[in-house]
């Protein structure tokens, strides 16, 4: 499939077709790409969960922040290989299977390779059942790979996906 059709944020389809994002050719067009494109094509490459494929997204010594993180959550993954590695045993553990991602808002910020995208991440838990996983995720980006991912996941709203608390929608809406 070629990149320019990933534009469409086709997740169907690339649930079809596992690896598309590593078509010969892609590499060379993944620099021409902004911020908003590659997050579209890192929630496609998430939601599929094909490990080439999310990492080739990141730059090498990029770092993924958990600004607010409990104590089964770490603050920070320093670069690729951690993260993908951290991202991996959470997608072979199957606790949360993301089905497609909901952008409340997304904004450009002063640098041009940096967005604030509010968003909902749609899925099933294998514990609880349906969830929505809200969160403010600021995304810089370089020569078309993420160079800094900030995710403010909400801790409350992602523990209750797990199951491991009873969580009343007020809670999950701070």
């Amino acid at each position: 499939m070629p990149l320019a059709e990933h534009r469409h944020w086709d997740c169907q389809a690339l649930r079809a077709a596992p690896g598309a994002l590593a078509v010969p050719g892609a590499e060379a067009d993944l620099p021409a790409l902004g911020a908003r494109e590659i997050l579209g094509l890192y929630r496609l490459a998430s939601i599929s969960q094909p490990r080439a494929d999310v990492g080739r997204l990141y730059a090498i010594d990029v770092g993924h922040e958990f600004p607010f993180h409990s104590t089964r959550l770490p603050s920070r993954l320093e670069g690729r290989e951690a993260i993908m590695d951290w991202s991996s045993a959470g997608w072979e553990a199957r606790l949360l299977s993301h089905e497609r991602y909901r952008s409340l808002s997304v904004n450009d910020t002063s640098d041009p390779g940096t967005i604030v995208d509010e968003q909902e991440v749609i899925g099933t838990s294998r514990a609880t059942g349906d969830f929505a996983l809200p969160s403010i995720v600021v995304l810089t980006v370089a020569h078309g790979q993420i160079t800094r991912f900030r995710d403010w996941v909400n801790i409350p709203a992602a523990v209750a996906a797990l199951g491991r608390v009873k969580l009343s929608r007020q809670a999950a809406m701070c």
